[in-house]
């Protein structure tokens, strides 16, 4: 039999979608979740299939759903489920071992060393007058410098035509210029290297990224054991009436070595240069 909604009394219409209505209201559902020890279970996911819920740190949890049966899950624990008609105030999950699959390492030793970057000495002739260490890098047909070879002036080299900045020097295996910076050379004297080490080549494995032109390693003189004092002097004349007067003092006691040198360079030349008057500035 077939009945037509319109031939029912409104209050029969009323009911029944009442009825309906309550039949799609969602259940709150709360339990709490522990192991086999009794201990709380933190982070446990609750789900009906459509959301899910993770327990708190004293294992309770609450859900609405509409559905019929609820999914618990742990990484740990062997998954349950659940009639919501039959929820328990308390579930207890078992432990679940997790076996990994067996992972063999086997390790090879290869005799083959890497070749090591090319690297010469270069001693300097300090009785031969150099001013600073840049004239001495500058003999190498390795090394080039932009700047103005002139006393006083910021001295910089390029190795194998790189950038000044891509070369890292460094003074008895301390890096002076790691930021990125050209180095002047002409804050180190001569007359206190007793070598410098040239590694030729993109050295960036051994000295980051300053070191992508190469590296200039300059070895100072080693103080001697005994307490010495040591004082020098030297005048050196040339052309255009040049004149430097250098002087230099050391001490040496025990593990502690102190130097100091001070030069002082005069020239009158045969040409006027105008000053600009910014330079006063």
């Amino acid at each position: 039999m077939i009945i037509s909604i319109r031939h029912c009394p409104v209050q029969v219409v009323t009911l029944c979608m009442l009825l309906f209505c309550s039949t799609l209201t969602a259940k709150v559902l709360s339990s709490k979740i522990i192991d086999s020890n009794r201990v709380t279970i933190e982070g446990a996911t609750v789900s009906d299939g459509h959301k899910a819920v993770f327990s708190k740190a004293d294992g309770s949890f609450s859900i609405d759903t509409l559905s019929d049966s609820l999914f618990v899950t742990r990484i740990g624990y062997q998954p349950l489920r659940y009639a919501t008609h039959k929820l328990p105030q308390t579930i207890i999950l078992q432990n679940d071992e997790i076996i990994l699959p067996l992972v063999r390492v086997k390790a090879i030793e290869y005799r083959n060393t890497t070749p090591a970057l090319d690297s010469q000495f270069i001693y300097p002739d300090t009785n031969s007058g150099g001013a600073n260490t840049n004239e001495v890098l500058l003999s190498n047909s390795a090394f080039s410098s932009t700047d103005t070879q002139l006393v006083g002036e910021r001295q910089t080299v390029s190795l194998l035509g790189s950038f000044s900045r891509h070369s890292l020097v460094m003074l008895d295996g301390i890096p002076l210029n790691t930021a990125g910076e050209a180095f002047d050379l002409s804050k180190i004297p001569v007359s206190q290297i007793s070598s410098i080490e040239i590694i030729k080549g993109n050295s960036s494995v051994y000295g980051g990224s300053a070191a992508i032109g190469g590296i200039i390693n300059i070895h100072t003189k080693n103080a001697i054991s005994r307490h010495q004092m040591e004082l020098a002097q030297n005048t050196t004349f040339g052309s255009f009436d040049t004149s430097k007067q250098q002087y230099s003092a050391s001490y040496t006691r025990g593990l502690w070595y102190l130097s100091g040198e001070y030069a002082h360079y005069a020239a009158r030349n045969n040409f006027y240069y105008d000053t600009p008057a910014w330079w006063g500035i």
